[in-house]
């Protein structure tokens, strides 16, 4: 089965959108972490981030 792979875009402002493509599995899920703490925990695979996160 392929991995999933996470790609990283950043704007002018300085915020960012993390996104983990894991195609059509339907088997796995995705959860953010900053510094061993869950910071979303949903079948959302985009995470958003401000510049002063």
């Amino acid at each position: 089965a392929p991995k999933p792979t996470v790609t990283f875009n950043r704007d002018a402002d300085g915020n960012a959108v993390l996104t983990c493509d894991i195609g059509n599995r339907t088997d796995l899920t995705v959860s953010w972490n900053k510094e061993d703490k869950i910071i979303q925990n949903d079948k959302n695979p985009q995470l958003f981030l401000t510049s002063a996160q």
